[in-house]
């Protein structure tokens, strides 16, 4: 049987409700935010733990709750997207 990698980009572990004047989570609303606006001192393409750190520091400068990464075998460095900053 083959290797299998998982790789899990996650909100809290705390539910947590869009604010009344938002349609998403602070998750969602910040990864999306993240997609669209890139990385101003990252690389040209965005890997999983370049989205998740740069989504980690957003939403702690927010109070919001803080998402979990958990990867296997470097998948975490696997480029996902083009960088929007660059």
């Amino acid at each position: 049987m083959p290797d299998r990698d998982v790789t899990v980009l996650a909100a809290s572990d705390r539910l947590v409700a869009a604010p009344p004047a938002d349609s998403h989570t602070p998750f969602t609303g910040g990864l999306i935010e993240v997609l669209r606006s890139g990385v101003a001192d990252g690389s040209e393409t965005l890997s999983l733990s370049e989205l998740y750190g740069e989504l980690r520091r957003r939403l702690a400068a927010e109070g919001s709750p803080l998402p979990t990464l958990t990867t296997h075998n470097d998948t975490g460095q696997v480029a996902l997207t083009r960088n929007r900053a660059r």
